[in-house]
């Protein structure tokens, strides 16, 4: 949660923005990131808070558990992150990147849209 202090943009902006149909938020978040320089990688957001971040399992009946336990490897983590960190995943096994100093350096998108 941002500080109302601390905003950039004002209640009326924000409130609009939530109204923004997915597609139409996503080109928003591109558009922006061209004119800082920014790579955005879009990635196939089906199946992440599935799909076992570990072991690569894909557990379908999860119903609406907020943990996800693998029955696989026996992981237990939060849904949320473990979509989160597939997504992640995908959008760099979409991208040419090298480990410099601890820090991941983005060289260029292999597509636009990953997996």
């Amino acid at each position: 949660m941002v500080l109302k202090s601390s905003r950039k943009i004002n209640r009326k902006s924000v409130r609009n923005m939530l109204t923004w149909s997915h597609g139409k938020f996503a080109s928003h978040i591109e558009q922006m990131a061209a004119r800082q320089g920014v790579l955005v990688v879009r990635c196939n957001e089906a199946y992440t808070s599935k799909t076992c971040t570990n072991c690569g399992h894909v557990h379908h009946n999860l119903g609406g558990s907020k943990i996800y336990k693998c029955p696989q490897c026996g992981q237990r983590i939060a849904r949320d992150l473990n979509g989160a960190r597939n997504i992640m995943l995908r959008a760099l096994q979409a991208t040419a990147f090298t480990v410099i100093n601890d820090s991941i350096v983005i060289s260029d998108a292999i597509s636009t849209e990953a997996l």
